[in-house]
């Protein structure tokens, strides 16, 4: 089953492994789409993705901003990962809602002109002294997440 209504977008992310990373786990997940803002030329490591860029589809955008706002005028929300105290727990947003989720840079994060077109910000909760995450992890915790929502996987 694919998860639909529910797109990743990759915000100037700059390790090509992150990125095979995060193909090999939209993938897993049902993931179709994955749209990508770029700061370098995107290069997928084939011994990371394991083919899976073959079945999921990568879209270059090159206008963040007007990309989001159609994105918005289609009935999408924009939700944004963040460190933030303003930002909600993921486990708290309603996924069947439909919803593009953007991914920060490993370093930058995602831009303040990003942040202002979103509609929700959500973090992962950590509890340790370290309080970030690599960005294809938080990818894998949080589409996980949405599988098991979609999907109402009982227990």
């Amino acid at each position: 089953m694919k998860l639909h209504d529910i797109y990743p977008y990759l915000y100037k992310l700059e390790n090509p492994q992150n990125c095979s990373a995060i193909i090999r786990t939209a993938d897993a997940v049902g993931i179709e789409k994955i749209y990508i803002t770029e700061d370098k030329p995107f290069v997928i490591n084939e011994k990371i993705s394991k083919g899976s860029h073959q079945w999921v589809e990568i879209e270059i955008i090159d206008n963040p901003i007007e990309f989001l706002k159609s994105f918005k005028n289609q009935g999408f929300n924009v939700v944004s990962t963040s460190l933030s105290d303003r930002a909600i727990d993921y486990r708290v947003y309603d996924y069947n809602q439909k919803t593009i989720i953007i991914f920060g840079n490993e370093s930058r994060g995602i831009d303040y002109d990003i942040f202002e077109i979103s509609d929700y910000l959500i973090k992962i909760p950590q509890y340790g002294k370290v309080q970030s995450l690599n960005v294809s992890v938080a990818f894998g915790i949080i589409f996980y997440w949405i599988d098991y929502v979609k999907r109402g996987i009982k227990r």
